[in-house]
């Protein structure tokens, strides 16, 4: 089993949550998806798309220690801030490269693994229903560096409210019978996000190669404009409107040379997940035009 890339089963999306027996809801933590197969003898880390991490967080081979047989995980590896999970914290241990720096990282920026299924322990469990597979994944031990992924059965709207409350990403809501399909993206395990909505200027576009156009988004602080990022638009009748604007001198992310800089008369209104140390969105959704 140790041989095998095992990709992992991907999560379809809404925008409101809900409560459904059928499903167990859990958290989602900010972090990066990956399967760990783990044995008293063997160790390794793959990403959601098959790369191997082992080395990026020594740290995890202490998973050794809690298992007497060959067990394959899922779950989320993540990085606390403030006693949050932080996704630029974790991707500063992806993007270290040297021993040095890894075990520098190491010490002073531990990672957490946060399982929340088992694919195997002596047998493959892929074909067990979910929450059979929840029950077995429970009886594994937890160290400083391993957590087992709490659930509450049915109730989507309370824990939804709650993860809201605390500015933490959204919830995930799996089919309590569902088996574990590999690679597969599916209605039965449902991410629901908790995303920030805003208006932002419309400061310029890019006609990419696709046919498609991105969005340069601005905000005005203290009477000055700031580049916010950019966010993909797929709407044809939209981006007629926007090339009727009057043209305007270079403002905005001057490492985009394909920009077309615009008069910031229009505005739109955004949804995305939280903003970057340097005040850029995190995975910004458009949602509609609006008057500035």
């Amino acid at each position: 089993m140790f041989l095998s890339i095992l990709y992992p089963m991907l999560l379809s999306e809404r925008n409101l949550p809900f409560d459904d027996d059928m499903y167990l809801f859990e958290m989602k933590y900010d972090g990066i998806r990956a399967i760990i197969h783990v044995s008293p003898t063997s160790f390794r880390i793959d990403s959601r798309k098959g790369i191997d991490l082992t080395d990026k967080f020594p740290e995890l081979k202490s998973l050794q220690t809690l298992v007497k047989e060959e067990v394959i995980l899922d779950g989320e590896i993540i990085a606390l801030h403030e006693g949050k999970p932080h996704f630029r914290k974790v991707m500063e241990r992806i993007l270290a490269k040297a021993d040095k720096k890894i075990k520098i990282c190491k010490s002073e920026n531990p990672v957490l693994f946060m399982a929340f299924d088992i694919l195997y322990k002596k047998k493959s469990l892929v074909e067990l229903p979910l929450i059979k597979r929840k029950r077995i994944l429970a009886k594994l031990k937890e160290n400083d560096f391993l957590m087992v992924v709490p659930y509450i059965l049915g109730k989507g709207l309370s824990l939804y409210e709650n993860v809201k409350a605390l500015s933490l990403e959204g919830i995930v809501a799996k089919e309590i019978n569902s088996p574990y399909e590999m690679g597969m993206r599916t209605d039965k395990w449902i991410k629901i996000k908790n995303k920030q909505i805003e208006a932002f200027f419309i400061m310029g576009y890019i006609e990419n190669k696709n046919h498609t156009m991105s969005l340069l988004l601005g905000e005005k602080r203290k009477g000055q404009f700031f580049f916010c990022g950019k966010v993909l638009l797929g709407k044809k009748d939209i981006a007629s409107k926007i090339k009727s604007v009057p043209k305007e001198k270079e403002r905005g992310d001057k490492n985009d040379t394909n920009a077309i800089y615009i008069k910031p008369i229009m505005k739109c209104l955004v949804s995305y997940l939280e903003r970057s140390d340097t005040g850029k969105l995190r995975h910004p959704q458009f949602i509609k035009l609006i008057t500035s």
